[in-house]
């Protein structure tokens, strides 16, 4: 995945209009209700304006015809509690490696358990902090401190990590560094042989 970075972290950062000191986090997930923005947007609201204003969050992802209520929810939602500045919705993007590389954080969310995560594989890959929902197959990934996870039914929690990474470069690096060791378990190279040795 790194060798499908093609921009740099400062250019993709610029394009993006994001400040130096910002926060940069992405939650890579088509827009439906249960891939969770809605929890990421609750969590948001529960920030303290301070740690808020340090923060942007990229939502990166389609939305089917059948999911534009939702999204339509969404931004109105975000309107309302004046989150406009905090989030931008991206959709559909075919730069998502250069878009997590230039994060700080990614973001999964999901409510409902999903058996894989791959965007949190690829987060991992790319040496980029996750913060994700504790049900699913990508607990397993983030097992030994290689990210942090919460309840997706506990806004609270999720804040409370956003809280403690925004106010900590030093646990971001080691997040990431974690994620990097631990990722390597699961390459192609190694999953072939398992298979093979099966």
């Amino acid at each position: 995945l790194r060798s499908r970075v093609r921009r740099s972290r400062e250019r993709v950062r610029r394009e993006l209009g994001v400040e130096d000191g910002t926060v940069l986090c992405a939650m890579v997930a088509n827009v439906r209700p249960w891939k969770g923005h809605h929890v990421v947007v609750e969590a948001l609201r529960r920030l303290d304006p301070e740690t808020r204003a340090c923060l942007r969050v990229l939502f990166v992802g389609a939305t089917a015809p059948e999911h534009r209520a939702y999204e339509d929810a969404l931004r109105r939602t975000v309107r309302e509690a004046g989150l406009a500045d905090t989030v931008t919705f991206l959709g559909y993007r075919e730069d998502v490696p250069d878009l997590l590389h230039a994060s700080d954080i990614a973001l999964h969310a999901s409510v409902a358990p999903e058996p894989g995560g791959v965007a949190v594989l690829e987060a991992m890959a790319l040496g980029t902090p996750v913060v994700a929902a504790n049900r699913g197959g990508h607990v397993a990934y983030l097992a030994g401190g290689a990210g942090l996870t919460f309840d997706p039914e506990e806004p609270a929690q999720l804040a409370a990590c956003l809280r403690r990474l925004a106010a900590s470069p030093d646990e971001r690096a080691r997040l990431a560094e974690a994620a990097r060791t631990r990722v390597a378990k699961y390459s192609l190279d190694r999953a072939v042989q398992a298979t093979l040795r099966v």
